[in-house]
Formats: C-alpha cells, structure tokens, sequence
C-alpha cells in the first residue's frame, strides 16, 4: 500500500483491515470448531497458517484478547 494513501486517511485502512481479520478469523472458527470450545489462541494459530491472511497489527485490535473482548 501507498503510505501516502494510508497517511491521508488512516482510519479508513484500519477499519478495513480489522473488518477483513474478523471476517477471516470467524470463517475459521465456525469452518472447523463449529459448536465446539475452544481457545482463541488455537483458532488464531489456524488463521495465521494461511499466509495470505490479515495482520492482527494492521487492526484496530492490539492483541487477541482486545479482540476476543468486543
């Protein structure tokens, strides 16, 4: 991304970031753990294996646990 895109509206790109990781890391929650407990660091380690997957530090969220808390 451009960084002079980005310095011109920030918030814009966060919250698209943070939208496409929620998403991301709710279709593998319900793909593979549907009905079931499970921990949050374990789904997150699932999410992260897909190298094309979204930064949790390009989100809203400074760690899972902020995340998890929404």
């Amino acid at each position: 991304m451009n960084m002079r895109l980005f310095s011109e509206n920030p918030d814009k790109y966060i919250e698209e970031y943070s939208q496409e990781f929620e998403e991301g890391y709710l279709e593998v929650l319900r793909r593979k753990y549907y009905g079931q407990k499970i921990l949050a660091n374990k789904v997150y380690q699932d999410y992260i294996s897909d190298k094309m997957h979204t930064h949790m530090n390009a989100t809203k969220w400074t760690t899972l646990t902020s995340f998890i808390e929404v």
